[in-house]
């Protein structure tokens, strides 16, 4: 008798373990992959957020100080400056898609991230992979760069276990030139475009900088001329820029006392 019952008890969580394989596949390949963040962030922006006057898009260092946390009438999307502005676009796209509607959207990105046109070193598994089945409503120029520069899709891709499948695969990093991208600010302005068309105000701003970085956001001005001289928002953003001592960072971006930094702002 206890042989059949462990027999049964087996055959059961064999059979459990094979119907679960694909959830369970995912689940691992998720939670294990370090663009884990990415990919939950994505399937937040697919959910109806009732309630929510204020949306909080922005890097890390948003996230440094704002935490990752809603409140009660603020829907925050802050994660991760690599999949840049483009992400950020296909991030509102998905929100507004999905009934959400909102007062406010507030984007805060550090200004050196502005200089990237989708070539960081980590582009592909943070942007690429996690935003592909959304690639498509990008313009045909970018969907062209990504498809010539990035691995292809996985013919696996398929398999829900293996959906979230990290990669080690790098590019190699760009050299970042002194200018703004002409990729963030074209997405700046589809971003300007949807929340006019949605009778939402867009603020597009800069945590505090350390003070030793001024003189090279000074040669990004300059040498961006003629993106600034069509875009207010960004001309705006770069004069609203607040410089603070070295002594205040933990590295070129990053802050020491994170709190200390949210005292001084209002999101």
């Amino acid at each position: 008798m206890k042989s059949y019952l462990k027999y049964i008890s087996v055959t059961l969580l064999l059979a459990f373990s094979i119907v679960n394989a694909p959830v369970i596949g995912r689940a691992i390949c998720l939670f294990s992959n370090p663009a884990k963040d990415v990919y939950l962030i994505l399937m937040k922006s697919l959910k109806k957020h009732p309630h929510k006057k204020t949306l909080l898009l922005g890097d890390s260092v948003c996230r440094q100080v704002f935490g990752k946390a809603d409140s009660e009438d603020t829907l925050n999307m802050c994660e991760n400056q690599a999949y840049e502005i483009p992400g950020n676009y296909l991030l509102l796209r998905n929100l507004i898609e999905h009934q959400n509607e909102f007062d406010t959207v507030t984007l805060y990105f550090n200004p050196f991230s502005l200089k990237c046109s989708l070539d960081q070193i980590f582009t592909y598994n943070y942007f690429v992979k996690p935003f592909r089945p959304y690639l498509s409503r990008l313009d045909p120029q970018e969907i062209d760069y990504v498809g010539q520069t990035y691995p292809p899709k996985s013919i696996f891709s398929f398999l829900p276990s293996v959906r979230y499948a990290f990669s080690d695969w790098k590019m190699n990093a760009a050299p970042s030139p002194d200018a703004l991208s002409e990729v963030s600010a074209r997405y700046l302005d589809k971003i300007e475009n949807i929340c006019q068309a949605t009778d939402m105000k867009f603020l597009l701003k800069s945590l505090p900088v350390r003070i030793s970085r001024k003189n090279e956001i000074a040669a990004m001005v300059e040498n961006s001329s003629s993106i600034l001289n069509q875009s207010a928002i960004l001309r705006q953003y770069f004069n609203n820029i607040t410089y603070l001592p070295d002594s205040l960072f933990l590295d070129d971006v990053h802050y020491k006392d994170p709190e200390e930094i949210r005292d001084l702002i209002t999101p």
